[in-house]
């Protein structure tokens, strides 16, 4: 028999690993219209998880993954497109979202407090979003060190 608590931890999991690479693919070939397939994405989030809560559940839908799917692209939200040489920074910002969902810091608690659907939606993207400043500012910090390191050449 099979555990069906390990398929409801596996999938958003998975889901947010498909996101993960829909980002890429979104930022590498699809740049100059990201905003508007990013809303359209949330949008048909928003409207599909209305659905599936209404019909079935009234909580976060875990099994789903929808809403970590749907929410990895704005972790990327100060990337001018995607290089080979971002490969780091794409992959930390995953991780970082994968943390900050996880561990719900307050707020993304707040967010997932919100009632219905939004509640479901709104902790992934605050959870994107705060993933997304804090890789912007390492991204800062790291672009900072490299201009003192090669002054010091």
């Amino acid at each position: 028999m099979y555990n069906s608590n390990i398929i409801i931890n596996v999938l958003p999991f998975l889901a947010s690993v498909l996101g993960f690479f829909w980002s890429v693919y979104l930022f590498k070939n699809f740049f100059k219209y990201r905003w508007l397939i990013i809303a359209l994405q949330l949008v048909l989030a928003y409207s599909l998880l209305d659905i599936f809560l209404s019909a079935w559940i009234k909580s976060d839908p875990l099994i789903v993954g929808l809403d970590e799917f749907m929410a990895i692209p704005l972790i990327y939200f100060t990337y001018k497109g995607f290089k080979k040489s971002l490969v780091f920074e794409f992959i930390l910002g995953f991780v970082l979202f994968l943390v900050l969902d996880n561990l719900k810091p307050w707020l993304i608690t707040t967010a997932e407090d919100l009632p219905g659907v939004l509640g479901v939606l709104a902790d992934d993207v605050s959870a994107a979003l705060l993933a997304g400043l804090i890789l912007f500012l390492v991204h800062l910090g790291l672009r900072f060190l490299k201009s003192v390191y090669l002054k010091k050449r």
